[in-house]
C-alpha cells in the first residue's frame, strides 16, 4: 500500500512522520535517511556534545522502539538517488524502489566548507554524529 515516503531523516523530516501518526494519518510511513543512525539532533552536537555535557545517545529524536511502535519504516543508511512522479516511486542508492502516494523533501541542506588552512587541525570541520566527533571531543580547543 502506497503511503508516504519522507526522503531525510533529520529533524524535519523525522517531526514529518511523528506528527502524521500522532495526528492521527493511518496509511503507511516511510523515512529514508542516508546516515546510519536514528534520527537525531544536530545543534548539541557543535554544543553540548562537544563540551562533554551530554552522551551521543541523548541526541537521538526518539528511542528506537519508537518507530516500529508508531508503524514507521525507518531506513537508515539508505540514500534516494531518482524520484519517479509519473510512476509515484523513489528509487534507493540501493536498488530498491519504495512507492508513494505523498513525498515530502525533508532533505536538509549541505555545509559550504570554507578553505580555511588547518581547518582540519582542530576537528571534523562538518559536525555530524561520526565516530571522528568522539575524538575531537576529547582534544582540547585552544584559538
Amino acid at each position: 500500500m502506497a503511503g508516504v515516503v519522507v526522503a531525510g531523516a533529520g529533524q524535519a523530516g523525522f517531526q514529518v512522520a511523528a506528527s502524521l501518526r500522532t495526528d492521527g494519518y493511518e496509511g503507511s510511513i516511510t523515512l529514508i535517511g542516508d546516515e546510519p543512525w536514528l534520527p537525531y539532533q544536530r545543534p548539541p552536537l557543535s554544543k553540548a556534545f562537544m563540551t562533554g555535557k551530554q552522551d551521543i545517545e541523548a541526541t537521538t529524536l526518539r528511542p528506537e522502539t519508537f518507530y516500529p511502535d508508531h508503524h514507521i519504516d525507518l531506513l537508515v543508511g539508505e540514500r534516494v538517488v531518482a524520484i519517479d512522479r509519473a510512476q509515484c516511486t523513489v528509487t534507493l542508492a540501493s536498488g530498491a524502489a519504495i512507492s508513494f502516494e505523498s513525498l515530502v523533501l525533508a532533505t536538509g541542506a549541505c555545509n559550504r566548507l570554507l578553505p580555511i588552512k588547518g581547518e582540519s587541525v582542530i576537528c571534523d570541520p562538518v559536525t555530524r554524529r561520526s565516530p571522528s566527533q568522539h575524538g575531537c571531543r576529547t582534544r582540547k580547543m585552544s584559538w
